[in-house]
């Protein structure tokens, strides 16, 4: 099974070493992609990887909170589905793995080609958020409210759909 990561750095650079360390196996293929604002250089990661390839994305500039962050992600969901990969793993800087690639790679394989996103209508999904939640994404080209709820769910009442990542 080919596992894609998606990390997307821009500072934290032990964090980010220890976790391709941590990842370094011969089934994942590392997509990063590294905010152009950061003073991390993309090459400096490649020496902990001794299984893993890599791919390098073209920096580009990250807004934290704002949409540039989704077009970032985008971008790495390209390359990986271009790369053929089977599924596809998202990371930030900060983050670390709690399972080895190993575990990962077993829980994958038994659940062949299963899709762990959904899709629902804007009015399913945003329903009990109403009250709670309103996050103006701060470099948003989308026209219209643009909500993002709970950390875990892009939400585009203009298109009336919702992403649960």
């Amino acid at each position: 099974m080919k596992h894609g990561i998606l990390m997307m750095a821009h500072n934290n650079t032990e964090v980010v070493k220890t976790c391709l360390r941590m990842l370094d196996d011969e089934r994942f293929t590392l997509f990063l992609l590294v905010d152009a604002k950061s003073p991390l250089k993309p090459e400096d990661f490649l020496p902990e990887l001794r299984h893993m390839r890599c791919v390098i994305l073209k920096r580009m500039t990250i807004n934290w909170g704002g949409y540039s962050l989704i077009q970032g992600y985008l971008e790495m969901l390209r390359a990986g589905v271009d790369a053929g990969m089977d599924y596809l793993h998202a990371f930030q800087g900060a983050d670390l793995p709690l399972k080895t690639p190993e575990e990962i790679d077993r829980f994958f394989t038994a659940r062949n080609g299963k899709n762990f996103l959904r899709y629902e209508a804007w009015q399913e999904c945003m329903a009990p958020y109403r009250a709670f939640c309103r996050h103006y994404l701060v470099d948003s080209p989308i026209t219209g409210t643009v909500n993002s709820c709970t950390g875990s769910t892009i939400c585009w009442p203009g298109r009336r759909s919702c992403l649960w990542i």
